[in-house]
């Protein structure tokens, strides 16, 4: 007989209190590789970071806050719900929109 697997619960993410954020802290954050970050850079117009003088993408903390939403959304959404990137893609801060 199968059984349901309960969800582990993760602790919320916090935000150190900065204005920028390098793509490496982003990456750690979130959980994501930054090839997955650079990759939602072209698909989601929300998501355009500054580059420092360097050439480093500097996040700022809206666009910190759209990840990990975009995130939850993408691949929390997706095993529960069927829900995935496309659907997070109308707005992942509308979390009734995706139901």
């Amino acid at each position: 007989m199968a059984t349901a697997r309960k969800k582990k619960d993760k602790p919320d993410v916090v935000i150190p209190e900065k204005l920028y954020f390098r793509i490496g802290e982003v990456s750690r954050l979130s959980e994501l590789p930054a090839h997955v970050l650079r990759f939602w850079e072209s698909e989601f117009p929300q998501l355009k970071p500054t580059k420092s003088s360097s050439g480093q993408r500097m996040y700022r903390r809206r666009e910190v806050e759209f990840v990990l939403a975009t995130k939850l959304h993408a691949f929390v959404d997706e095993t529960e719900s069927g829900v995935g990137l496309d659907a997070a893609k109308l707005d992942p801060f509308d979390a009734g929109a995706l139901q």
